[in-house]
């Protein structure tokens, strides 16, 4: 299963149910596709920065969600056959490793700097060690 994020946009001519309908039809779209929804964001009315088929606000709906490879062109084409959602955008999301947390220290003027973690030094062993390791492990 791959992770996706689809975001849409629709249209502000229709209802508050409408909507509402809209977006549980997409939920369920999507659970019938055997995908899996991780996220389901709702924002408000949006003025967009550029005019989209004549409309200058419209509604943002985000879905992350996770699906198989193949079936990912059937939710897209129920998108785009939606006269009501007049902008959408499809992306696939990569896991992103954590990473190492960053110190901030104070210097002596009082300003804060963000420290890089360092690596962990490891002991040097001395050759001396490792011979008499070796004679431990040769002699058993």
């Amino acid at each position: 299963m791959e992770s996706y994020e689809i975001d849409y946009l629709i249209s502000t001519d229709i209802s508050e149910s409408e909507r509402s309908a809209l977006n549980e039809e997409m939920q369920s779209l999507i659970k019938k596709e055997a995908g899996i929804v991780k996220k389901f964001v709702i924002s408000s009315e949006k003025k967009l920065a550029y005019p989209i088929e004549g409309r200058v606000r419209a509604f943002i709906t985000t879905i992350t969600f996770d699906l198989e490879k193949g079936k990912l062109s059937l939710i897209i084409k129920a998108v785009k056959a939606k006269k009501e959602i007049i902008r959408h955008l499809v992306l696939k999301k990569k896991e992103i490793k954590e990473k190492t947390k960053r110190k901030i220290r104070k210097d002596k003027k009082g300003l804060t700097k963000i420290v890089k973690p360092t690596k962990e030094k490891k002991d040097k062993v001395e050759l001396k060690e490792i011979e008499e390791k070796l004679e431990k492990i040769l002699h058993e």
